[in-house]
């Protein structure tokens, strides 16, 4: 449950005040200093935060996001900020709009992609435009009707471009693809990636973090580098990436999201009156990925599990991916799932303090900050881990929080409540922690947790039975939101 400093109602209005701050007019960015510009999957959950304090806003943060969608349907990972410097990769190191023949005009993004979040992100946008009346609803309707289209499409290129072998499961090109960065997921696949020469460059990340150690060594970074450039030397061609990659897994989490992402849209597409033909395609591609999903997991433990395609072989690391078939998985596979957890016993079901143990690193692992293997070279402290937890747990507890728990065989419900448990609590008290201690790490201001977090704490809704929901946003956290906190003279303007 939430640090016994705040109260669920006080991280709401920070969460609200925190996002103003970010705000920069059309988009968020997801930490003014070392992420000054917008992510993709952070913008479908700041828009999920933003929901409940202002649809309209909401719908201006997806419509930035899908404004610099690529013509083949692909939604960058990042999108820059008119103006804004001090982040490396930047725009020109990427040169996506030199390049690749699909990249916006006039929006300059990077070439990869993040997990397809943003279904869930839309589909509360429309939860609470019904919800703060007619004129809201109607804001939120007509964002859908404008945005379907590119929407399928989105789902479209990853169901066609990213599933080589039409097994069922999302291949990457970057760990950064994954949103979880520096998993321990990624350590084997990077570790055969021999970086070739690399243009000279300056790390920016260094400058606003206080310690080095909180952030990838220079030979790791070189590795990040050299796949950009391996990307650039085929001018981000979908059909052409497939065999120039030294790094390419399959990521059965994203995988998860994609198969849950499909089912929520078809269910919006159906509800809306959308094109029968789209609903189809989509019931289908969540049907063909949760079978992709369930085809990876172990026989003897249950664990599911990622694949690496260069290697050939499959990566079996206790992380929370190896709970992806709680997202989207059938009874057999929650089943199964379900012995993964037992196998490990009380270890993996742990809750605040060591939360969920192998999940805890995958939490850690974002956004570039250290893997596990870093974290415990450098002896990261107790606070600064709960930091790093915090930053990631919002996201996983609210795509979580959409887990379809009424698929679990009856005797297996149990554990889905706990390890879905475990999973909130950590996104409901962890991410406290960066409201006051995420400067040692580099991120004051990270807006995503506030957002997922405190809609996860405050949005009323009842997604999660396990928490117990602190109630609707009140009229101070929307003032909080629009105005900035009336007692700071730092507010924004």
């Amino acid at each position: 449950m939430p640090d016994r400093g705040f109260t669920p109602t006080q991280l709401a209005a920070r969460a609200a005040y925190l996002l103003r701050g970010n705000d920069l007019g059309t988009m968020t960015s997801a930490a003014p200093k070392l992420y000054p510009h917008m992510w993709s999957w952070d913008a479908a959950f700041v828009a999920v935060g933003l929901a409940p304090l202002s649809v309209e806003r909401a719908v201006v943060e997806l419509d930035t996001l899908l404004s610099a969608q690529w013509s083949n349907g692909m939604i960058p990972h990042i999108v820059f900020a008119n103006g804004v410097d001090g982040y490396f990769p930047g725009p020109s190191r990427w040169a996506a709009g030199e390049l690749a023949a699909h990249a916006p005009a006039g929006v300059q993004t990077s070439g990869i992609t993040q997990p397809p979040v943003h279904a869930i992100a839309v589909q509360r946008i429309l939860d609470h435009g019904r919800r703060h009346g007619r004129s809201t609803r109607a804001v939120a309707e007509e964002f859908l009707d404008r945005r379907w289209a590119d929407l399928v499409r989105w789902h479209r290129w990853l169901a066609h471009a990213r599933d080589l072998d039409g097994n069922g499961r999302i291949a990457l090109y970057h760990g950064w693809e994954s949103g979880m960065d520096n998993s321990p997921r990624w350590d084997a696949a990077y570790a055969n990636v021999v970086p070739g020469p690399v243009p000279a460059y300056l790390r920016q990340d260094l400058v606003h973090v206080g310690d080095a150690g909180q952030r990838p060594t220079d030979a790791e970074y070189s590795r990040y580098l050299w796949l950009l450039e391996e990307m650039k030397g085929v001018r981000y061609d979908d059909g052409k990436l497939a065999t120039a990659m030294s790094f390419a897994v399959e990521d059965v989490f994203v995988s998860a999201v994609f198969s849950l992402a499909c089912e929520v849209l078809a269910a919006i597409g159906e509800e809306h009156s959308r094109p029968h033909a789209d609903v189809r395609d989509l019931y289908t591609w969540a049907e063909r990925f949760r079978q992709g999903v369930v085809e990876t997991t172990d026989e003897r433990t249950g664990a599911a599990r990622d694949f690496d395609l260069r290697s050939g072989k499959w990566i079996a690391t206790d992380t929370l991916a190896i709970f992806a078939p709680l997202l989207c998985g059938g009874p057999a596979a929650i089943d199964r799932t379900c012995t993964a957890a037992d196998f490990r016993g009380p270890e993996v079901l742990r809750t605040p303090g060591s939360a969920l143990r192998g999940a805890a690193v995958d939490l850690a692992g974002v956004q570039g900050f250290s893997s596990p293997r870093v974290l415990a070279r450098t002896g990261v402290a107790r606070d600064d881990m709960a930091v790093l937890v915090g930053v990631r747990a919002p996201r996983l507890g609210r795509a979580c929080g959409h887990a379809p728990r009424r698929r679990a065989p009856a005797g297996r419900r149990r554990i889905v409540r706990r390890v879905l448990r475990a999973v909130h609590r950590q996104a409901a008290g962890q991410h406290a922690a960066v409201l006051d201690r995420g400067g040692r790490a580099g991120l004051a201001g990270i807006g995503v947790p506030r957002a997922a977090g405190a809609e996860l704490l405050c949005s009323g809704d009842n997604a999660s039975p396990e928490l117990e929901p602190a109630g609707p946003w009140s009229k101070r956290d929307v003032r909080h939101y629009r105005c900035g906190h009336p007692e700071r003279k730092d507010r924004p303007q």
